[in-house]
C-alpha cells in the first residue's frame, strides 16, 4: 500500500495522512481547544459564539468548524450558521432539515434497491437490535 502524504491545512507541515486534513499535532491542539470550549459552555450554556471566542481566546473560525461538524450546537438559529445549499439559518451541521431530506431522497432514488435480503443480514439486524435503546445517549447536564 502506498503512503499518502498531505500538507496540514492549519500549520502547513507535511504529514502522513490516513484521511485527516490536519497533522496529528494540530488535531491534538484542536481537541484541547474543543475541551476548553466545552468547559466554558458548561459554565455559560447560553453564550454566543462571539462571547465564547473572546473569553476562551479561540478563533471563531474553529468554533464554526466544530458547529459544522455537529460537535457543537447553537441554542437558536441566529443566522451565524447557515445551510450551505439554501442559506437558511441552522443550529449545527452543514444543511438544514429540508435540504438534508431532499438530498437523502435524491440519493435514495439513484441507489439500487435491494430486493433480496439474505438470511445472515436478517439475523445480524436482529442481533444488533433496533431503536433508541441501541444508541448512546449523553446528558451534557450531568458531569463527573
Amino acid at each position: 500500500m502506498a503512503l499518502n502524504y498531505k500538507t496540514c491545512g492549519y500549520c502547513g507541515r507535511i504529514f502522513q495522512s490516513s484521511g485527516a486534513s490536519a497533522c496529528p499535532e494540530c488535531l491534538r491542539k484542536m481537541e484541547d481547544q474543543f475541551k476548553t470550549i466545552k468547559e466554558y459552555l458548561y459554565q455559560h450554556p447560553r453564550a454566543s459564539v462571539e462571547e465564547v471566542s473572546k473569553e476562551t481566546e479561540i478563533d471563531e473560525k474553529l468554533i464554526l468548524h466544530f458547529l459544522r461538524e455537529g460537535r457543537l450546537e447553537m441554542v437558536a438559529a441566529d443566522g451565524f450558521l447557515v445551510c450551505e445549499k439554501c442559506g437558511a439559518p441552522i443550529t449545527s451541521g452543514r444543511l438544514c432539515k429540508k435540504c438534508s431530506d431532499t438530498l437523502a431522497h435524491a440519493l435514495g432514488s439513484v441507489l439500487p434497491k435491494q430486493n433480496h435480503v439474505d438470511e445472515d443480514q436478517t439475523n445480524n439486524r436482529k442481533s444488533m437490535g433496533s431503536g433508541k435503546m441501541d444508541k448512546l445517549h449523553v446528558n451534557i447536564n450531568s458531569r463527573k
